[in-house]
């Protein structure tokens, strides 16, 4: 007996989701803490295309947070946007975009509308029903909204899942309104600027990105009202390598004010023992996801618990360990036979960088040492714990590092015809020396906020014929054309 076509059909899209996902989606789901037939059945529900072809891309984002379960209606939008100028070859492979924003902003580009919000709604909020001011300052208001259809029409103009023009309805805004009291969202200049619910689980700016994440800066300083949690100094029984929820809205407030945040100590305190028993989980490990995990976990004991100081068990695996494999690659994942792709970055490295700012709080000397033949470790690095690159010999690391300092802190220097001259001398240096993956950081760290420094284009820093080969660069063109000289 023949199979039916459709049977047939069905079959084989079943195969080619088992073949290609089973790994990855087995990853995600234990890095999400969700069963996996239910992310399963997200993919498949958040996927428009028949064979489930979008579900690789969709598992990462995911799993690396930069889109939530509940922003399904607007990934399968964005995707059903995407697939006309994909088949007609006017737009990049969507595993090439960082983010869903990045997408989202060469799709509003390829449609001639630019990358400028649309379609504020241009309202007085205290005049919108079950919407009242919390807070006033000269820069900015924050209103505490409860009602859903004010909450959608206050959305508009940003890519909150929460507008209305999200899917037509406020019944996002409503889903919201269900799990929390209220949400609050902060006018600046007289447009929506943040928004955010009560636990700080969810601070977003107005391309729905995490705010502390794109604008570290300005989230301190938005210095958003303590949360409504009593947390005690010293907890009655100890939380190894975790914190309690009290103590994670606490954490996350952290990052929205420049109020000290001080979490509470176990009373039995540091654990040296758990400590040691980290440095040999590091040094027995290549797996890429247990590594991530294990230095996460270690990374929030350590800001409770090492505030200043040094955990030699921990720095000495760190120091000691071959990375080469981790980085490669070569480490099964999920338990079977087939290996991760090849890292630019030791796994768990973020939290390497953390121990660093919180704990060392200085320079890592035999650390940097290690490292100082990598130069975009080296450059992540120095990025991230704010150091000076004085124990590199690497000149292209130390002037990439320097370049963004100065210009960051708008050094009088940066005005003057010798600091451009300086700059497009390391450019032309750096694009004949560094590999692509080196010279990244050269555009978009020192390059691009220069321009946007300088108000200057392109052409008149570096040259017509240079400046031609940069814009090659698909995603770099797309920063430069993002870019407001007004």
């Amino acid at each position: 007996m023949y199979m039916k076509l459709y049977e047939l059909k069905s079959l084989v899209e079943d195969i080619v989701f088992e073949e290609i996902n089973k790994d990855q989606l087995a990853s995600t789901a234990k890095a999400l803490g969700l069963p996996i037939e239910e992310l399963k059945k997200w993919v498949e529900e958040t996927d428009p295309t028949s064979n489930k072809s979008f579900s690789t891309w969709l598992l990462r984002e995911l799993k690396k947070r930069r889109v939530r379960l509940e922003d399904n209606r607007r990934i399968t939008n964005d995707i059903n946007r995407f697939i006309e100028p994909r088949n007609a070859r006017r737009i990049e492979d969507i595993m090439h975009f960082p983010t869903i924003h990045d997408l989202e902003t060469r799709l509003d580009q390829l449609a001639g509308q630019g990358s400028k919000r649309q379609g504020f709604a241009g309202i007085d909020p205290s005049t919108l029903p079950g919407v009242s001011v919390a807070e006033s300052r000269p820069d900015i208001t924050f209103y505490k909204v409860t009602n859903p259809d004010s909450l959608a029409k206050m959305g508009e103009g940003t890519k909150w899942c929460t507008r209305f023009s999200y899917n037509n309805s406020s019944q996002v805004a409503k889903n919201y309104l269900e799990r929390y009291p209220y949400l609050v969202i902060g006018y600046k200049d007289g447009k929506p600027y943040v928004q955010y619910n009560p636990d700080y689980s969810q601070v977003m700016d107005v391309n729905d990105q995490t705010f502390h994440i794109q604008n570290p800066e300005q989230a301190k300083l938005l210095n958003l009202p303590r949360p409504n949690v009593v947390v005690p100094p010293v907890r009655k029984r100890p939380v190894r390598g975790g914190l309690t929820p009290a103590e994670q809205k606490l954490l996350q407030w952290s990052k929205y004010t420049t109020e000290p945040v001080i979490l509470p100590s176990d009373a039995k305190g540091r654990d040296e023992d758990y400590e040691r028993r980290v440095a040999q989980a590091i040094m027995k490990s290549n797996d890429v996801s247990y590594l991530i995990r294990i230095l996460c976990v270690f990374d929030q004991y350590a800001q409770m618990f090492l505030k200043g100081k040094r955990s030699p068990a921990f720095e000495n695996a760190i120091v000691s360990k071959d990375w080469t494999k981790s980085i490669q690659g070569k480490a099964p994942k999920a338990g079977g036979n087939k290996y991760y792709g090849k890292r630019s970055k030791y796994p768990g490295f973020d939290s390497i960088v953390s121990y660093v700012k919180n704990s060392i709080g200085g320079h890592w000397r035999e650390f940097e040492e290690k490292i100082k033949n990598n130069v975009p470790l080296s450059i992540m690095y120095y990025m991230g714990t704010g150091l000076n690159p004085d124990y590199t010999d690497n000149p292209y690391v130390k002037d990439i590092i320097l370049f963004s300092k100065f210009i960051k802190d708008k050094h009088p220097s940066v005005s003057t015809s010798e600091f451009e001259k300086s700059i497009r001398d390391f450019i032309l240096r750096s694009r004949s020396n560094l590999k692509y993956g080196a010279f990244s950081p050269v555009l978009y760290k020192v390059l691009l906020p220069y321009m946007k420094l300088s108000k200057k284009p392109l052409e008149s820093i570096v040259g017509t014929k240079l400046a031609k080969e940069l814009m090659r660069n698909a995603s770099f063109s797309r920063e430069v054309g993002d870019l407001n000289y007004s």
